[in-house]
């Protein structure tokens, strides 16, 4: 990233946090900043011949929010700082990203639009949808999209949104446009139980002469308080898709939550065709477990464990789990330890990897 952009970025950093605010609105000030190392020691995911590697990064945040008694404008900067001890594995990275928002809420529902920019490594969407890191190459994305709920009545709420995505990359990369756009109607048959039924589609239209696709699926689903500490979910349907993936397939999911006092445990699993980070489209299936505990007032401890299985072109396989501690230092102060075993197979081979982690963030927030 250039350094003139660079400086613009960093002075919209200091008026988002240091922006004076108007007696008659609300302003809401945040500026976070996290620093951690991680210890590596497979990072690309090779079969063979890997080496470890030392990764630093910094991840400074601000936003600014104001609102009245109808409208919220938002907007939000951020930088990710990627550096690491040997850039013959991993270059050295600058990815801003930026986000502008307005909401506006009316007495039945509400009304949004939003635009983002950031920029990012190809090798992260390239790594969990095919088990190949790939070249390093910076993918910018440019979003602007629309949402919104309506409620027709106690019982229903239509709830909708709308997207334009263009992709593009600082080097080699095929670049593209999307449009997608969804609407769910759900209802309230009681406190606990919320049927629901969604309609989605989505369009790829790369910038080469590769066919356009489609994507268009109809889901019906079921949120469910089973009790005051357990909470479900359930969908299914069906999905008509064109290009990379079956011209027909089927489409679902469930998910649980069971909260203690000091306890929380959650269950995901998921099938879907969804859009890959690099373009196009890419089926999927997902499988996630989580625990976390309270140790005490300032200190947690948990452990995740990530499935994935992708279906596209060639079949891949990403499995992950960590274990992790986090302890609040003091108000604006915490720290968090990880460790995690990571695992791919595809059709060029099988790898595995472990990474050790430690990080310290601080967050600052004010509301006047």
């Amino acid at each position: 990233m250039p350094w003139p952009k660079k400086l613009l970025v960093a002075s919209v950093l200091a008026n988002l946090v240091f922006c004076p605010a108007a007696v008659a609105d609300q302003y809401s000030q945040k500026f976070s900043s996290g620093l951690s190392v991680d210890y590596d020691t497979n990072p690309l995911m090779q079969e063979s011949g890997f080496e470890s590697i030392w990764k630093y990064k910094w991840n400074p945040l601000a936003s600014l929010t104001k609102s009245d008694e109808r409208n919220t404008y938002n907007a939000d900067i951020s930088f990710r700082v990627d550096r690491s001890s040997d850039k013959n594995l991993l270059i050295d990275r600058e990815d801003p990203s930026a986000s502008l928002g307005w909401q506006h809420n009316y007495e039945r529902g509400l009304f949004g639009v939003t635009y983002g920019y950031s920029e990012s490594s190809s090798r992260d969407s390239n790594l969990d949808e095919t088990g190949n890191a790939g070249g390093d190459i910076t993918r910018v994305t440019r979003k602007v999209g629309i949402q919104g709920t309506h409620e027709f009545s106690e019982a229903s709420l239509i709830s909708y949104s709308g997207e334009y995505s263009r992709l593009t990359f600082q080097g080699d990369g095929v670049g593209s446009r999307s449009y997608s756009g969804s609407s769910t109607l759900s209802f309230t048959q009681s406190e606990r139980l919320q049927p629901y039924v969604q309609a989605l589609i989505n369009r790829y239209v790369p910038d080469d002469s590769t066919p356009s696709q489609n994507l268009y699926g109809v889901i019906l689903g079921m949120n469910w308080d089973a009790s005051s500490v357990m909470k479900l979910g359930v969908s299914a349907g069906l999905q008509q898709a064109s290009g990379n993936v079956s011209d027909r397939d089927w489409q679902g999911g469930a998910n649980a939550t069971y909260d203690l006092e000091k306890d929380q445990f959650t269950m995901a699993l998921n099938r879907s065709v969804s859009p890959r980070g690099n373009g196009g489209f890419i089926q999927s299936e997902t499988a996630k477990l989580g625990w976390k505990r309270e140790l005490a007032y300032n200190s947690r401890v948990g452990a995740d464990l990530s499935l994935r299985w992708n279906n596209d072109d060639s079949s891949s396989q990403n499995h992950r789990f960590n274990l992790w501690y986090g302890h609040d230092l003091s108000e604006r102060w915490d720290m968090r330890a990880s460790w995690q075993a990571k695992e791919k197979k595809n059709d060029d081979g099988e790898a595995s990897g472990n990474v050790v982690g430690l990080s310290i963030n601080y967050s600052f927030e004010k509301t006047q």
